[in-house]
């Protein structure tokens, strides 16, 4: 109010206004009878003003955080007319019945974007046209589509190794960057192998998984090599004279500045980076799009932001155009805006001019599942098996563990995934699969692992239950392998049935859907099962690429993060191995686990 000018003209002493403390103290502007009257929050309003005896008309509450805790008490005073109107504005939306007679305007960004008064930019696609690379992904697609129309499958669940590639930009093929094809093609072969076999298991097709798989293997083969010897993508990036920033994946940043000769690259920044910025009319560059999000972020910027996109990108990024259109469509149509300003707006909906193909390949359930910082979602982690040129043992090590490598006489964090041949490291192995495993249940504040362990617990009874009219655990592995379960020892059998075990989940989806058909798990209870391995996987997988950042941190310049400020400096020094020597890395290759 004090600061508030019309024409140049300050108001604050124009119109009578009293703000009044929680204690009751009172300050007027000027001495007169005030019209309005300024408190910090609703209960002081109520106990000061209203229960006075003081006749309000209207009440304006400014932010959510004002008025969300008071919806019952705003409700019982306009049922009971202390005051005509109330005027709630913040940025969080107020739940449906909260408050009677309730009507809602919620503004549009191209609304926002106006009333800004800045002068905003549309995002430009730069179209990257390869018609060898659109042949052999349209041949993996269509031989899925096959597949899926000969058999009665979904195959679904596979879509995702295809469209994980697209925003994948490699510099050349001796790039760091191109180990990504073959983590990708590794993932393929295990999770996505899993995942068509129980597909085909559970429609009794057995016979058919080894001829049906070789060939979709052998699409997708293609596309890859085809990938690794082709940089569309990064050959378009020399169609700008100078970009400010190219955003990659954070992991990815590292290999980006040591590999990116060109000039034209000032920055090489991440995502959450990017959405940090305070910069106009600067060029930012995408190297892929990631759906609703990314587009909402994006839309109405000062920069000059470009997308360099494949086909199948560019119409997944109309698709999310002509959404945000409808959503804005939708908002100016709402009855209540109509009741509010009496103006009644006539624009139609955009039909969705794009295939089932492009909305099948990018979404899952309806929404986007990419995030621009960790471009995959595989729901389980590969890893590599390293020997070293000083005789040392072979280590295996998880493909997102953080290592220190040599690099121009510095040392710099990298991820295991990236490491080649000739790197010199120092590896600092990680805390036990028990000890993160009890980090993650002290951290569980949402119940997240009560659920996991009743999940857990559920298929291990029934199929220990299952296995009580054996003679032996040797007759029972037996009787599991005859009907397709993939486990070799007794050793593994018995961690299945032991509810208090470390091994809460088989590796293998195939194998819950057979310990389901033995066992006849109810269906409902099945998918909380397939749930609660999935997110199970996806904690743990978390969890130790933060722990592995974490030590690394330490080592390089003592600080405890969020999970080490459990452990003590003794501790933390034993995770570390300090004195880890140097070692220069003599092969790498993905590990092959066929348990």
């Amino acid at each position: 109010m004090k600061n508030f000018k019309i024409k140049d003209q300050k108001i604050h002493k124009a119109i009578p206004f009293q703000y009044v403390t929680k204690s009751g103290r009172t300050t007027d502007n000027i001495p007169i009878d005030p019209m309005i009257f300024i408190v910090n929050d609703y209960q002081t309003a109520r106990k000061k003003i209203l229960e006075e005896g003081i006749d309000i008309r209207n009440i304006a509450i400014l932010g959510s955080s004002k008025y969300r805790e008071s919806y019952r008490e705003i409700s019982e005073d306009l049922n009971n007319k202390r005051y005509e109107n109330c005027l709630l504005i913040g940025s969080k939306d107020i739940p449906e019945n909260s408050i009677p007679n309730m009507l809602k305007w919620n503004w549009t960004l191209p609304e926002l974007d106006h009333f800004s008064f800045v002068e905003s930019k549309i995002p430009e696609i730069v179209k990257v046209e390869d018609p060898d690379f659109q042949n052999k992904f349209d041949g993996f697609f269509g031989a899925i589509e096959h597949i899926e129309q000969s058999f009665g499958a979904n195959l679904k669940g596979l879509l995702k190794y295809a469209r994980n590639i697209l925003p994948l930009t490699i510099p050349n093929e001796s790039s760091r960057l191109a180990n990504q094809l073959d983590q990708h093609l590794a993932h393929f072969k295990k999770g996505g192998f899993d995942s068509f076999e129980s597909e085909f298991c559970d429609k009794d097709l057995w016979e058919e998984i080894d001829n049906q798989w070789l060939h979709l293997a052998e699409k997708y083969d293609f596309l890859i090599e085809y990938k690794r010897s082709h940089c569309s993508k990064y050959s378009e990036l020399d169609s700008f004279d100078r970009i400010d920033y190219l955003v990659v994946p954070k992991d990815n940043i590292p290999q980006w500045e040591d590999e990116s000769n060109s000039r034209r690259i000032r920055n090489i920044i991440s995502y959450k980076e990017f959405k940090s910025l305070d910069h106009k009319n600067k060029t930012i560059v995408f190297l892929g799009f990631y759906g609703m999000d990314h587009f909402r972020i994006t839309m109405y910027s000062t920069n000059n932001i470009y997308f360099l996109l494949y086909p199948q990108e560019e119409s997944y990024f109309q698709l999310c155009q002509s959404r945000f259109q409808n959503d804005v469509y939708k908002q100016i149509r709402d009855k209540d805006r109509e009741k509010l300003c009496e103006i009644s707006f006539q624009e139609t909906e955009q039909i969705e001019d794009v295939s089932e193909l492009i909305k099948r390949l990018f979404e899952k359930d309806g929404t986007s599942i990419s995030n621009p910082d960790n471009t995959t979602e595989y729901d389980t982690n590969l890893e590599f098996i390293l020997t070293f040129n000083n005789g040392t043992d072979t280590k295996v090590l998880d493909e997102n563990k953080t290592v220190l490598v040599q690099v121009r006489n510095t040392e710099r964090d990298e991820k295991v995934k990236n490491l080649k041949s000739g790197d010199k490291v120092r590896i600092y192995d990680n805390v036990s699969k028990d000890t993160l495993y009890e980090i993650a249940l002290e951290a569980d504040e949402d119940g997240h692992f009560q659920q996991i362990e009743q999940c857990s617990n559920l298929w291990k009874t029934s199929l220990s239950n299952y296995g009580d009219k054996f003679a032996s655990l040797y007759d029972f592995l037996a009787h599991l392998q005859e009907n397709g379960i993939s486990i070799m020892s007794e050793a593994t059998l018995r961690s299945w049935i032991n509810i208090k075990s470390r091994m809460k989940f088989p590796q293998s989806r195939k194998d819950l859907v057979l310990i389901k058909k033995l066992t006849e798990i109810d269906d409902e209870d099945f998918r909380n099962i397939m749930t609660s391995r999935s997110a199970y996987n996806s904690i743990m997988i978390a969890l130790g690429r933060d722990l592995s950042d974490e030590i690394t941190d330490f080592i390089k310049n003592g600080s405890k993060g969020r999970i080490l400020q459990k452990f003590t400096k003794q501790q933390i020094e034993k995770f570390a191995e300090l004195n880890a020597p140097l070692i220069t890395i003599e092969s790498i290759q993905i590990f092959k686990d066929d348990e």
